[in-house]
């Protein structure tokens, strides 16, 4: 595992409140989905 991996993760964390407007429902999970160009998260809709 490269460190440069968990750097872009954690920014991409950090980015999601300005991605939030590109969420999608995600039904199976109860969650949204929202991608960015190395990442696919989901947070819940509960």
């Amino acid at each position: 595992c490269d460190k440069t991996l968990l750097t872009d993760l954690y920014n991409g964390i950090k980015n999601i409140k300005n991605l939030w407007d590109t969420k999608k429902a995600f039904d199976f999970f109860y969650a949204w989905q929202i991608d960015d160009n190395k990442f696919r998260y989901y947070i819940s809709r509960s």
